[in-house]
């Protein structure tokens, strides 16, 4: 399944309002899975601190599909 990256300040504000789990990557690696709590144009706000956007990409988290 293919993750969207999201890389405005518009889907990431949406994504707080709606309460949407995400996926925060560094470097390749996924430090982050959870809610965000806040936007900005320099941060994304979790509940514990905070990521520089410019250092990271932040990826809607997928939802495995169930075959019945």
């Amino acid at each position: 399944m293919k993750k969207y990256i999201l890389s405005t300040t518009e889907q990431l504000r949406l994504c707080v309002s709606n309460d949407v789990v995400v996926e925060v990557m560094i470097e390749g690696e996924i430090d982050y899975i959870g809610k965000m709590t806040k936007v900005t144009d320099e941060i994304v706000g979790i509940r514990d601190g905070f990521y520089l956007r410019r250092n990271c990409i932040i990826r809607l988290k997928s939802k495995k599909r169930i075959n019945k």
